[in-house]
């Protein structure tokens, strides 16, 4: 996926299956759509080690571009077993404008069920420099998780303004 963003391609269409990703999907451009055909297309971060290994320090995605789009795809942290798991499964940095977040899961997607953990959250809108504006999270089930949804604003000039979560629901951390 970030190879075909740093060639230029703008519309990526995923096809069903499961993709493990060793480092963050960076959209720091504008106008990308990211499309899964469905809820069985997994992003996964690797956890096979060595140079494999998606760093923890990291979200899955890292968005500070403005006008892009993700939609109907899974996210699965749930078998990361460094530490105490990745930063978050969507971060959104200082300047990330009019995104949408459509027909997104993020949960434990394997036959054994297990918690995913979060440093950050889940969904992690971090405003350290500017402003997080207008970005849209629907349709969304967030599930077998630590933390959901963490606004972080120090320092941040105009701040975390007319974000919209609609339709998210929210499951339990089974201990």
């Amino acid at each position: 996926i970030q190879d075909a963003i740093t060639a230029g391609y703008r519309n990526i269409f995923i096809q069903r299956g499961k993709y493990f990703v060793n480092g963050p999907i960076l959209l720091n451009i504008d106008n990308v759509t990211i499309e899964g055909e469905s809820n069985l297309t997994i992003i996964k971060p690797s956890n096979n080690g060595g140079a494999g290994l998606f760093p923890a320090a990291n979200s899955i995605f890292e968005i500070t571009g403005k006008n892009n789009v993700i939609k109907n795809l899974s996210i699965d942290c749930s078998a990361y077993t460094p530490g105490s798991g990745i930063a978050s499964a969507i971060e959104l940095k200082s300047g990330a404008e009019n995104n949408t977040f459509r027909d997104i899961n993020i949960e434990n997607i394997s036959t054994s069920p297990a918690n995913q953990t979060f440093a950050n959250g889940a969904i992690y809108l971090n405003n350290a420099t500017s402003y997080i504006y207008n970005n849209l999270f629907e349709n969304m089930l967030i599930k077998q998780i630590n933390k959901a949804i963490i606004l972080n604003s120090v320092n941040s000039g105009d701040g975390i303004r007319n974000n919209i979560f609609r339709n998210v629901k929210i499951e339990k951390w089974n201990s």
